[in-house]
């Protein structure tokens, strides 16, 4: 009897060292970053910091070239992605949001009452400078396939999708989702969009559920991916985002075999200029450099020289136009500043004349850390803001005509 109960004691004692055992090896493989609280902020940073400059090597590791149509070969990055004639490649913002989903919802007397910026265009059609040949509805697969047909054509490499992750949950994902179900021409890369607004409440607590929906996006064959195999993630607001809680989210991503390589928008307004220590791409945001997208001149190029000791890539920004007068007027948004008018005398500033002048005087002034020519654009379709790179019934397609000259 006492031999049977002490074999009993000493199997279950066995068998906790076991499970002790393995959930320590399941914590260190797939939480290896994992701060144990969020007053480690400083420690997260230090370990994305280690983690930017453990790839730096691979910059030093031979690139594949390309060949431009003068003949002459550069180094780049990024591959297997359409580039101007020149051999530029361009990035154009994409904004997901013209289609019917929970959170586009306004909150008027009617609860059933649903929301684009295609509504807000809609009524103030005597404030807008761009109008699109028609609202379309980005639920629908076939306007994705045309859009992606569309931007090939004229010389877009890459759709900078803005995802958001609010209350938890993934907003306004549909057409990123039909954007995935098969090969396109057109590859894409997310820009979180981490501020907290109409669509939902900015949360860092559930870093491993994030990771787990974000998967699919970076498992897709049309998601950017450099030589080294990583995958460029850019942050909106550097000076909100918990850092703890991005150094979980990179870690489970890497543990599930997703090596990403994590950027910002580099801009005045929002981040005043930061360069964050956790980030290897700073990617200017055109619409926030200094004086806001109301600056005199819209379309002049101020080089700068950005320097920080993580920093592997610096991605360089052109505006389309701009013109937010049909959001002045919107419940949503609160825009201030609007003074009834386009910002800039005498016609605004909507320009493809002005565009294309911006785009000729960027191409002349790249960056030695901008070794890809990459020009980032806002944006593909911000219509309420009068910006957009799509066909138009003002301008027809002369935005997307003056890519083809860079």
């Amino acid at each position: 009897m006492r031999v049977r109960l002490l074999r009993s004691v000493l199997l279950k004692v066995s068998a906790a060292g076991f499970f002790a055992a393995a959930f320590y090896k399941f914590r260190r493989q797939f939480f290896p970053l994992f701060p144990r609280s969020s007053a480690s902020s400083l420690e997260a940073t230090v370990l994305l910091q280690s983690r930017a400059m453990d790839f730096a090597d691979l910059l030093h590791s031979p690139r594949l070239s390309y060949v431009n149509a003068t003949g002459s070969s550069t180094d780049m990055l990024y591959h297997r992605v359409t580039r101007t004639s020149k051999g530029t490649l361009l990035m154009a913002f994409y904004f997901p949001q013209y289609h019917t989903a929970p959170e586009n919802k306004l909150q008027l007397k009617v609860k059933e009452s649903h929301y684009t910026d295609w509504d807000v265009l809609k009524a103030n059609s005597d404030r807008a400078s761009l109008t699109p040949l028609r609202y379309y509805n980005l639920a629908e697969a076939e306007i994705i396939r045309s859009q992606d047909k569309m931007a090939n054509e004229y010389g877009v490499g890459v759709f900078i999708f803005y995802h958001y992750w609010l209350d938890n949950t993934m907003v306004l994902n549909l057409p990123l989702d039909l954007f995935i179900q098969r090969r396109r021409k057109t590859k894409f890369l997310l820009c979180w969009d981490n501020e907290s607004g109409f669509l939902g409440k900015q949360l860092y607590d559930s870093p491993e559920k994030h990771g787990y929906q974000l998967l699919r996006y970076f498992l897709s064959e049309n998601y950017l991916t450099d030589v080294h195999g990583r995958k460029p993630f850019l942050v909106y607001l550097t000076n909100q985002v918990d850092v703890a809680y991005l150094s979980r989210l990179v870690g489970f991503l890497d543990a599930n075999g997703i090596h990403v390589k994590l950027g910002h928008n580099y801009q005045h307004s929002k981040n005043n200029w930061a360069l964050p220590e956790w980030s290897e791409i700073a990617s200017e945001f055109a619409p926030h450099f200094r004086g806001g997208p109301g600056r005199p001149d819209l379309y002049q190029y101020v080089p700068r020289d950005p320097s920080w000791e993580t920093g592997s890539e610096y991605w360089q920004g052109a505006i389309t136009s701009w013109d937010s007068r049909p959001r002045c007027n919107s419940l949503r948004t609160h825009q201030k500043m609007c003074n009834g008018r386009p910002n800039g005398e005498p016609n605004g500033q909507v320009s493809p004349v002005g565009f294309g002048k911006l785009l000729e005087n960027l191409a002349e002034n790249f960056h030695p850390l901008n070794v890809d020519k990459i020009i980032t654009i806002f944006a593909w379709n911000e219509w309420a803001e009068g910006a957009a790179l799509e066909e138009s019934k003002e301008h027809g397609k002369l935005f997307l005509q003056k890519l083809l000259s860079i």
